[in-house]
């Protein structure tokens, strides 16, 4: 645990409507090119078709999501998202998409955050990726199961291999005293996010449900136990990007003549028109 930098956050709830709560954590610059994260709960239809521009806004549903999501976007993507399931929607340049549950009064459990694209890459044209959760790469061991939802891990690769930045992105569940190593690099920022039961780093550090452990400037392994009877936690690890950033509303681009562009580019429709499912 030497050479460990480090601290733990708790993420903040918020009770939208009767059918959409989530635990959300806005990211400081520091973080980039983490933006934002958001744990939800969403049983209704809440927003509707929306833009983005300079990031990637992604949908992972967890596999005990009672409900699966419909994503649709402005470049022809319909795709369901299912328990256990990701989408990836690079937004770049500009593109509009919707996501609600399929079926109302169901509740859709997943989490939803932000990734800023690299200025080189966020003005080319949007994409959408998607995986089944029969596509996401598993890796077990007594005690722990890991799934690569993005990036690698012990040599096995995740299908989605066109993102940018390249991401880390794994969901995680140990048992009771199991234990699993991870490695940080000093260039990387590094985030742990609990979801269910409490994480025990072995300097006796512990990070509970709806806390993140935030890791960055490290050159080490860290070493994790289960403290509870099921723990379940995501970790998400990036090259720092060192680059500013300029929010406008549903976007966020690395100047501001670049954020006046894409709002012009949407009130002109250049980024697609899709039309409102409810």
């Amino acid at each position: 645990m030497s050479d460990l930098n480090y601290k733990i956050i708790s993420m903040n709830p918020h009770q939208f409507s009767e059918s959409f709560s989530t635990f959300g954590f806005r990211c400081p610059k520091e973080l980039n090119p983490f933006l934002n994260l958001d744990i939800f709960h969403m049983s209704a239809p809440t927003f509707p078709p929306h833009p983005h521009s300079g990031f990637s806004a992604i949908t992972y549903l967890f596999p005990t999501s009672k409900g699966q999501f419909q994503n649709r976007d402005s470049h022809g993507d319909k795709s369901v998202i299912e328990s256990g399931g990701l989408h990836w929607t690079q937004a770049a340049s500009g593109m509009l998409h919707e996501e609600i549950p399929i079926v109302s009064g169901t509740d859709c459990y997943g989490l939803q955050m932000f990734i800023k694209l690299p200025q080189i890459h966020e003005l080319e044209d949007g994409k959408a990726f998607h995986l089944s959760p029969s596509e996401i790469a598993l890796h077990t061991e007594t005690g722990l199961n890991l799934k690569i939802l993005t990036g690698e891990y012990q040599n096995k690769k995740s299908n989605l291999t066109e993102i940018h930045p390249a991401v880390d992105f794994y969901d995680i569940t140990l048992e009771k005293q199991a234990k699993l190593q991870l490695p940080t690099k000093r260039a990387r920022i590094n985030l742990l996010v609990c979801l269910e039961g409490e994480i025990q780093i072995l300097d006796e550090t512990k990070c509970k449900a709806h806390e993140i452990l935030i890791v960055q400037d490290s050159e080490t392994t860290l070493e994790i136990v289960g403290s509870s009877e099921t723990n379940q936690f995501l970790f998400l690890s990036a090259d720092a990007l060192k680059e500013g950033y300029t929010w406008g509303g549903p976007f966020c681009l690395s100047s501001v003549e670049r954020l006046n562009d894409a709002q012009i580019r949407f009130q002109q429709g250049k980024m697609g028109n899709l039309t409102r499912s409810f």
